[in-house]
């Protein structure tokens, strides 16, 4: 090797931070310091407790020969609650970071419906959180509530389809989907029209709870225009034709007024 040349050894880390029951911490802190080569590294874990770190320097090769492997301390911390570990960087790593945290809080995952969404008038609304987990493992319970309509689940007098098949009030509790303006598996969940503010408050049976709310809306939609022409329009169509033809439409509830030409036929529906 030439004087002055240098060869870098670098090798992966990957760090997992639990707590006691062996759960990964999201957003947990993740500090790395390192004896030689590298900056320290500050980040966090993502949503199952994991920060994956990349080609770090472990040893460096000059013509004298091999430099002694890299030490990184990882530190870890979480709710007031830190511990670190040492490892050489001489092989990809694999590191757990363990924090023996008291009880928390769920973490809730709303999936539907999203923040200010828009539906037909007593059209179906899914209600799914479905994904909401414990760090420790408790029991949840779920609570919806419109600021219009009160505790939606409430709404829900249907019995469900029974034999395993449907779900009941206290399924929805426990966190079990569910759909509002249908019949599907009979739950009879009712959402007047309007905007609402839905709050969803998910807890734990150690008593520590997390809200959120969205806005949605049911509303009477204007209705939609399809328009069949015969035969089927070109680039290359007599539009002089269409021109000289134009029909009045009129919409009165669900009736449709046709006009059809002897060389151009126009078919309007309206669609509620």
């Amino acid at each position: 090797m030439a004087s002055g040349a240098t060869i870098d050894v670098a090798y992966d880390l990957i760090v997992w931070v639990v707590n006691n029951n062996s759960n990964g911490i999201p957003s947990a802190n993740v500090d790395v310091t390192f004896s030689q080569f590298e900056p320290t590294v500050q980040d966090s874990t993502n949503e199952m407790g994991y920060l994956t770190l990349t080609d770090f320097i472990g040893e460096r090769w000059t013509n004298a020969g091999s430099s002694p492997s890299t030490d990184a301390t990882i530190s870890c911390g979480y709710d007031s609650v830190s511990n670190s570990t040492t490892v050489a960087i001489d092989q990809d790593r694999f590191v757990n970071c363990v924090l023996p945290l008291d009880n928390q809080p769920p973490f809730l995952m709303w999936t539907t419906p999203v923040d200010l969404g828009v539906f037909i008038s007593q059209g179906p609304v899914e209600f799914n959180a479905s994904d909401s987990w414990d760090l420790d493992d408790d029991e949840l319970t779920f609570s919806w509530t419109s600021d219009l309509d009160g505790d939606i689940v409430a709404s829900c007098t249907g019995q469900g389809v029974g034999n395993g098949q449907g779900i009941t009030q206290q399924d929805m509790a426990n966190g079990a989907p569910f759909t509002v303006n249908t019949n599907y598996l009979n739950m009879g969940c009712q959402l007047s029209d309007g905007i609402h503010v839905i709050t969803l408050e998910v807890c734990d049976d150690a008593g520590h709870c997390v809200t959120e709310s969205r806005t949605i809306e049911l509303v009477n939609q204007a209705p939609t225009i399809v328009l069949d022409v015969t035969p089927e329009l070109t680039p290359w169509s007599n539009s002089k034709s269409l021109e000289h033809n134009m029909c009045d439409w009129i919409f009165r509830g669900h009736s449709t007024r046709k006009t059809t030409h002897s060389s151009v036929g126009l078919t309007a529906h309206t669609l509620l």
